[in-house]
């Protein structure tokens, strides 16, 4: 079971750790079930029980949640963008990564296969044995890249001691085909 510690003097929670992490019994820091250490909360010592405190805080570990979802967001979108090949955009998203792979699979077994393929720009172009090795190489590349931005984010964040490292990790920076605004993803979602 995870616990929150409690500062002792304002009882506001301010980190949530494992009990393997808490202090010697003798101290008078008090550890209380994380679950019910979420935002924003404060412990009363009298009642036992936890009531709004100002908006807005967060224990460190909660933040880091938060960052490790929005990070999640940046690399499905990332992820999603699609890769220019020849002049033409491509999906990349886990659907086109199929039809890639079958395509590739195709000619892998008949090297004269050709095939029409439906770009973002919703143009046919047609496909054959170095086009098709081309672009599912450039689009193997894109996505690991992809992967590999998402892992150095995931580490710095996992690496932050404080709210404000946190912080200061941009997670919108780094992706293969140029900088995130999360305010365009969201917005597109509404």
């Amino acid at each position: 079971m995870r616990y929150a510690v409690v500062d002792k003097t304002t009882w506001t929670v301010v980190d949530v750790v494992m009990l393997e992490q808490a202090l010697p019994e003798d101290d008078t820091t008090s550890y209380v079930p994380s679950a019910s250490a979420n935002i924003g909360y404060t412990y009363d010592a009298g009642a036992g029980t936890f009531s709004m405190s100002e908006p807005g805080i967060i224990s460190l570990e909660a933040h880091r949640i938060q960052r490790l979802e929005e990070l999640g967001e940046y690399l499905k979108y990332a992820e999603d963008m699609g890769v220019q090949y020849n002049g033409h955009w491509f999906a990349t998203d886990h659907h086109s990564q199929v039809k890639l792979l079958a395509i590739l699979m195709s000619v892998t077994m008949d090297p004269a296969f050709s095939t029409v393929f439906k770009t973002l720009n919703n143009e046919y172009v047609t496909l054959q044995q170095p086009d098709i090795t081309g672009l599912c190489n450039a689009a193997k590349t894109y996505i690991a890249t992809c992967y590999y931005v998402d892992s150095m984010h995931t580490e710095a964040i996992k690496g932050a001691t404080t709210t404000e490292e946190l912080n200061a990790i941009d997670l919108s920076q780094n992706w293969p085909n140029g900088p995130i605004d999360l305010n365009v993803i969201q917005s597109t979602k509404a």
